[in-house]
């Protein structure tokens, strides 16, 4: 079924790389979000709207809210018994891994066929 108000792909625990949080058990990292998105464009969004005028509109008058990348720091960087992230980079390359994964990411959201360049309204926070 096509959603009507909105749709919340938030996942405990995940983050920005695909191995945070993993100790907690599975979740729904960034690019598996990505992923269901585009599937609830082309699955649910596209055959109930219709047409790509009326899609467009739809994304056009929507809201995309992502809120990611301190479960990255909490439950993985900071967890050093679990996690070789900290081992591996200091803490301004460890942040410039999450803003290079993070905007790769969003390249795929904003970029993606599915949306037909009308994302407008983006707001990121951490």
């Amino acid at each position: 079924m096509a959603p009507e108000t909105g749709v919340i792909y938030a996942s405990a625990s995940a983050g920005i790389l695909p191995e945070t949080g993993k100790t907690f058990g599975e979740n729904y990292d960034m690019e598996k979000q990505v992923g269901l998105f585009k599937d609830t464009i082309e699955n649910s969004l596209r055959p109930r709207l219709q047409s790509a005028h009326r899609l467009t509109k739809y994304l056009s008058d929507s809201i995309f809210l992502i809120n990611i990348g301190s479960s990255d720091y909490m439950y993985n960087y900071l967890q050093s018994d679990k996690y070789n992230s900290s081992r591996q980079h200091n803490g301004e390359e460890f942040a410039a891994l999450l803003t290079t994964k993070l905007g790769n990411q969003l390249e795929v959201i904003i970029k993606s066929r599915c949306l037909d360049c009308s994302c407008r309204r983006l707001n990121l926070e951490n």
